[in-house]
């Protein structure tokens, strides 16, 4: 809609419409408090939040652009180890929505209380701001999220190219881009988001895709036709293919190899077309239609676990440009320790291309031009 200056779509009038609405609060009300929406709330998973805890294990959750390291880091990020530090977190739904999957996180007061709000969490914003960029402090992930919503710029497609340029940087120390901007580095990551959002870092703001066209590089570049890739590793999900042309969680295939470490075609298909609607037919009560039978032996389901785990301004102004230390490999040996989950094609190593960017070290004071 943006393309065409469409904001929104809206509709008033000043009649009760001719139908009653009883049908239609046991349906909100079912959507709200039944079975299907359990794993959003705080009665049942936890909400989108609790993915951090449930891929973590299992080596799924989105590091150093989309090549998981086999650390505890991602440990921090879980909401029990958020909310054991100086904040509290409520469930607080989106307007007149009953679910409540996001997260709302307040600083503690002395007498435990909610003082300032710190920022609105989902899981993907959360991993994509985070995790994705080598950043695993619970203060620096609040405020990339609040500076991010309220810059009003897409959370994952900003994640996701940030991890590309960054992943740029790291294999092209001698033609740096953003001014260097290294995984690990908050302060850095945080002066880049409001440099895009004014415009001055034009090829990092057009995305990832458009920055791998002027790089050279896409091995890379987690994206599928210009659309970033969303937190989850598409090199451990057999229908990712199918996913992003419909919903992103694919048929619930998007645990079923990081649990099973399963990589063979046959696993994959069956994966795909059988077991994955399986459970997404399960989940949804919609009665099941599998699209092909195969004759190999069955294998069992994976346990499905369910883990249980008005805003002040932000002072953006606090964002450094001065370097922090970056949580980045710095040799092929540490890049060799990725997990075993890994996709091949990421890690392929870079052709000696150059991009056509201007580049400067982030201690420059040299304008670095539109990137």
């Amino acid at each position: 809609m943006g393309s065409k200056n469409l904001l929104a779509i809206a509709a008033d009038g000043t009649q009760s419409p001719p139908y009653g609405t009883r049908g239609l609060k046991d349906i909100n009300r079912e959507i709200n408090l039944g079975e299907g929406s359990m794993g959003y709330r705080d009665d049942g998973g936890g909400g989108t939040w609790r993915m951090v805890s449930v891929l973590h294990p299992v080596g799924g959750l989105p590091e150093f652009n989309f090549a998981p390291r086999d650390t505890e880091d991602g440990r921090k990020l879980m909401r029990d180890a958020v909310e054991a530090g100086p904040y509290v977190v409520t469930a607080e739904g989106c307007y007149l929505c009953g679910i409540k999957c996001h997260k709302n996180v307040y600083n503690k007061t002395d007498d435990g209380e909610k003082g300032r709000f710190r920022a609105k969490v989902d899981y993907e914003p959360l991993a994509l701001l985070t995790s994705n960029l080598g950043i695993y402090d619970d203060a620096a992930a609040l405020d990339l999220i609040e500076l991010t919503d309220e810059l009003g710029m897409d959370a994952i497609s900003l994640g996701v190219t940030l991890g590309y340029a960054m992943e740029w940087n790291r294999r092209h120390p001698e033609a740096l881009i953003a001014e260097g901007l290294a995984y690990g580095d908050a302060a850095g990551t945080g002066a880049a988001i409001e440099r895009i959002a004014a415009g001055e870092f034009v090829a990092i703001g057009q995305g990832t895709h458009r920055l791998a066209i002027q790089t050279g590089e896409s091995d890379y570049a987690m994206h599928s036709k210009g659309v970033e890739f969303p937190a989850y590793l598409p090199h451990t999900n057999p229908a990712y293919p199918w996913a992003l042309a419909g919903g992103h969680m694919s048929m619930k295939t998007y645990l079923l190899a990081q649990i099973e470490r399963e990589t063979d075609i046959d696993y994959w298909v069956d994966a795909t077309t059988n077991r994955g609607p399986t459970i997404h037919a399960r989940r949804h009560h919609r009665p099941l239609q599998v699209l092909a039978p195969r004759s190999s032996p069955s294998r069992q389901r994976p346990s499905e676990s369910r883990p249980v785990s008005t805003s002040a301004q932000t002072n953006y102004s606090k964002w450094s440009t001065e370097p922090s230390s970056a949580a980045t490999p710095t040799n092929d040996a540490e890049d060799s320790n990725r997990t075993t989950t890994r996709c091949h094609l990421m890690h392929t190593r870079p052709s000696n291309t150059q991009p056509s960017l201007s580049s400067t070290p982030r201690s420059s004071s040299t304008n670095t031009g539109n990137v």
